[in-house]
């Protein structure tokens, strides 16, 4: 009793210790990615990246705070859209996202997110390395040079690849997975048992929320400890806990994108977004080089200079140039392979650093160019191509087996002091080594920022003062979303829904989807046409974006002017102009025609004629537009060139069917509702090439008439 009284006490400090020392890693961590991402020279208010994919991630945040990403009313106008063809498993990030800010206040939430996945990765880094046996003080410096590769310097538009705090809860989950169960281990109670359950499973949960590139590894790394360490041991205990393990982040991973995968079985896959090859595994692969070669723009001259002649001369440096580990890191990279290849000195390792070697050779090996992850794109799937994000796991690994070599000398010589010292040079030559020299570009960067944030924001709210609340803003150029190159830099034109979540904006509309079909169909048009449409769609308002005026979208204003006042608002930094309608109509009710999923692009067959060929099963997209217009029937003409059955469903209810022969087209009515709806034409047989030399596989076409069903400022077809 007397010796359990006793150990209360000196747990409580050991707790005491760990807290500090982690509190330690967290603060600094966070100090120095503040530093280097210039977050010193800007505004709290302003997101420290404003431009890319960070408008991309607060713009989807903003769609989920406001309802759903399965329905956006702020993109897409006048029909909306979705997200659903770009599927995430990122729920643990957005709960966050969600929850660090108000709606509107992306800047905040951009600059708290960001912070918050240093402070995560510094956390997991530490309890980590103190799991596997690492000192407090070697602890702290795994922690903090993990929480600082230059990946988190290089990666800052993608936001929640910063929270990397997956990569180390893997490390401990695998080296659980492969090592036995120590049988010398005291009896633990029931209680410490379930415990233990459930710090493992949240553990995996967290993995399999934070990123389907972190669970994808995740799920390489355990299964290829499971088998070596049923291998190594004969342990099946090893295969048992790799399934219960891979089974976890697969549910999470499936249960996330369960809304895409239903969404694709009732409108079809989206071949037009996040289409992924064999080729861009390799082209986005690892390489062994960038990891050990210095940061680019590294603050020391003669290394800045190494890194610039590779560069210069190597192919395929794409975002695998982000993937270097720093001087420390590399040190541990080459003792971990040393480990592997000096049986003497892996033998005087802990089991837990022989397994962190392992991990540094399995993951090298799985994603540098033409590895396995090759094998899996050619054979499984190409959908994971940016194998080169797994280089903070490689990482992690690299400095266990480094802290645990410093360790065992420390140990074998009886040098008390040395694993302090050791942890101190860490950090001090880890910092400077591993954050570019980016002081300039990061001053002028921000300055820049600020001015367009405070240019956007005014403009739209200048804007807003011209139209009615609610109204629908045509953006101009049209510009397909997502992953478009554009002259004007990819998501730029969302800055006007991050200003303005009360109106409704075009751009966003995914590409492929029925939105944006029905928008680019409309800049296609004659000016005078399109202005047809433009009031038929009840928008209040055009915004055009002056890096990249062309001349159908002067003709186009031309057009809208001769036969509306304007009121014109133009935002201080000259790159945009708005135009609001100084009095606007009451939108009449209409019904919009919009082609959706599964065709191929528009033939004019002259004398004002056009049809469309499908490629297999497709859609139509009936969408209203105040309130929508009842008694309208959509009147489809259908051909072939083979005989096919065709079924028409609407809103998942057959509705007609009927059979087409290349000497006889089909004609077929089908009433519509006042609300819209979603139609499908499923075909038999499947589509083929037609033999006369087009390449395409071939369906049936369809006549296109009106895009203005009926009401508005259309005819009825």
């Amino acid at each position: 009793m007397n010796r359990l009284a006793s150990r209360f006490p000196l747990l409580g400090r050991i707790a005491t210790i760990n807290v500090f020392a982690c509190l330690i890693s967290i603060l600094v961590s966070m100090i120095v990615c503040w530093y280097g991402v210039g977050m010193s020279y800007g505004r709290a208010d302003v997101p420290f990246m404003y431009e890319g994919d960070s408008l991309q991630y607060s713009y989807v945040l903003e769609v989920q705070k406001a309802g759903s990403v399965s329905r956006i009313d702020l993109a897409g106008a006048p029909i909306g859209t979705d997200h659903l063809d770009f599927p995430n498993a990122d729920y643990a990030n957005h709960a966050m996202a969600n929850a660090v800010a108000a709606p509107g206040d992306f800047g905040h939430r951009y600059n708290r997110m960001y912070l918050l996945g240093v402070a995560l990765t510094a956390l997991a880094g530490f309890a980590v390395a103190r799991r596997l046996g690492i000192g407090v003080a070697l602890s702290v410096a795994v922690s903090i040079v993990f929480s600082v590769l230059p990946f988190h310097f290089l990666r800052e538009q993608h936001l929640y690849y910063n929270n990397y705090s997956a990569f180390a809860l893997t490390l401990l989950i695998a080296t659980w997975t492969y090592l036995p169960a120590d049988p010398n281990a005291p009896e633990r109670s029931r209680t410490w048992r379930w415990l233990s359950v459930a710090a493992r499973t949240a553990i995996l949960l967290w993995i399999g929320t934070t990123g389907i590139y972190f669970g994808f590894f995740a799920c390489v790394l355990i299964g290829a400890a499971g088998i070596l360490g049923y291998l190594q041991f004969r342990t099946a205990s090893s295969l048992r806990r790799m399934l219960v393990s891979i089974a976890a982040i697969v549910l999470c991973v499936t249960v996330q994108l369960l809304p895409t995968t239903l969404y694709r079985l009732e409108n079809g896959r989206n071949d037009r977004v996040a289409v992924r090859t064999v080729a861009e595994t390799e082209l986005f692969g690892l390489k062994i080089a960038q990891m050990l070669l210095p940061v680019q723009g590294h603050r020391f001259e003669p290394f800045a200079k190494l890194r610039e002649r590779y560069d210069a001369v190597a192919p395929l440096n794409t975002e695998n140039s982000t993937a270097g580990l720093g001087l420390i890191g590399a040190a541990g990279f080459c003792l971990a392979l040393l480990a592997l290849l000096v049986p003497a000195f892996r033998r005087r390792l802990p089991q837990q650093a022989q397994f962190a070697a392992m991990t540094v050779a399995i993951l090298t090996m799985f994603a540098t160019i033409g590895g396995f992850a090759t094998l899996f794109s050619l054979i499984v799937s190409p959908e994971i191509r940016a194998v080169n994000r797994v280089s903070p796991l490689i990482g992690f690994a690299s400095l266990i087996v480094l802290a645990c070599a410093v360790q065992l000398v420390a140990t074998t010589y009886k040098r008390r002091w040395l694993a302090p010292l050791v942890a101190g040079l860490m950090v001090l030559i880890a910092i400077p080594d591993q954050m570019p020299d980016r002081r300039r570009m990061l001053k002028e960067r921000h300055a820049a920022a600020i001015a367009r944030f405070d240019s956007d924001r005014k403009f739209v709210i200048d804007l807003r003062k011209q139209l009615p609340p609610g109204a629908s803003v045509l953006q101009l150029p049209f510009l397909e979303y997502p992953e478009t190159v554009t002259p004007i830099g990819h998501y730029t034109q969302l800055r006007n829904q991050l200003h303005g979540l009360d109106l409704h904006w075009t751009y966003g509309a995914m590409k492929g989807r029925a939105a944006s079909n029905w928008l680019s169909m409309l800049v296609t048009r004659p000016a005078a046409e399109a202005v047809r449409l433009f009031e038929s769609a009840g928008y209040a308002g055009v915004v055009v974006d002056e890096r990249d005026r062309t001349p159908w979208i002067n003709e186009f204003l031309r057009e809208l002017a001769a036969t509306h006042a304007l009121t014109t608002v133009i935002s201080s930094d000259g790159t945009q102009t708005g135009y609001a309608l100084k009095d606007p109509k009451t939108t009449a009710p209409a019904l919009l025609l919009a082609l959706g999923q599964g065709w191929y692009v528009r033939e004019d067959q002259g004398g004002g004629r056009a049809l469309i060929w499908s490629s297999g099963d497709a859609s139509v997209h009936i969408a209203p537009v105040a309130g929508g217009r009842s008694g309208c029937s959509l009147n489809l003409e259908l051909g072939t060139v083979v005989p096919r059955h065709i079924e028409l469903w609407v809103d998942g209810n057959l509705a007609a069917q009927t059979e087409v022969r290349p000497d006889a087209p089909a004609h077929v009515a089908l009433p519509v509702p006042q609300q819209g709806a979603a139609i499908r034409l499923k075909t038999t047989p499947a589509a083929a090439l037609p033999g006369n030399g087009d390449t395409r596989p071939l369906a049936f076409w369809l006549a296109l008439g009106d895009p203005v069903l009926c009401g508005g400022a259309g005819r009825r077809y």
